[in-house]
């Protein structure tokens, strides 16, 4: 749906916010001279149409029953939860590279290297069974849900995933975590 000569440039802030006007008028004069910024590092083709935009996001949000490892608290597990689903949706690393794990639905491939369209339920799954403290997850139909089911996440090619909602019920018991 872009034009020739033309491209879309969606912006992702570090906190996964809007971004302001003044973030896409800076990220914009990286490719085409804007008053009051220096010349761009990265000049686009004076015919190139460029839009820069805020990106849109897709919230993953999980719900789950886990069952604790003997000695582990409702409160540490909780908090490796939370800590593997935040470091699995954060853009860096933390040695400042980019995180590979997630980016936006056309980078998220499938084994030929196409748009797969798709966050794996596999992928979240494995994530939250391999938490230390974690000794396994409730194997009901509602135990373990993305996006409030058992499948596949679809995502548009677009589409920024980002950690939502987390609902962590402790499956000794049943109280939420």
């Amino acid at each position: 749906s872009v034009g020739e000569n033309a491209g879309v440039l969606y912006v992702v802030p570090d906190d996964y916010g809007t971004a302001s006007a003044d973030l896409l008028t800076e990220v914009k004069a990286q490719f085409f001279q804007i008053a009051g910024y220096p010349d761009p590092p990265l000049p686009a083709l004076s015919t190139y149409q460029l839009l820069v935009v805020s990106a849109v996001y897709l919230a993953v949000d999980f719900q789950v029953k886990v069952f604790k490892r003997k000695g582990r608290t409702g409160a540490q597990v909780k908090a490796a939860i939370l800590a593997a689903i935040a470091g699995y949706f954060r853009l860096y690393n933390t040695d400042g590279s980019k995180n590979t794990l997630i980016d936006f639905g056309y980078y998220i491939q499938d084994v030929d290297g196409e748009p797969a369209g798709s966050i794996p339920f596999s992928d979240m799954f494995n994530l939250i069974r391999d938490v230390d403290g974690v000794a396994r997850i409730g194997d009901g139909s509602a135990d373990f849900l993305v996006n409030g089911l058992r499948k596949d996440v679809t995502i548009s090619a677009r589409a920024f995933p980002k950690a939502g909602t987390v609902v962590i019920v402790d499956g000794d018991t049943g109280l939420t975590l």
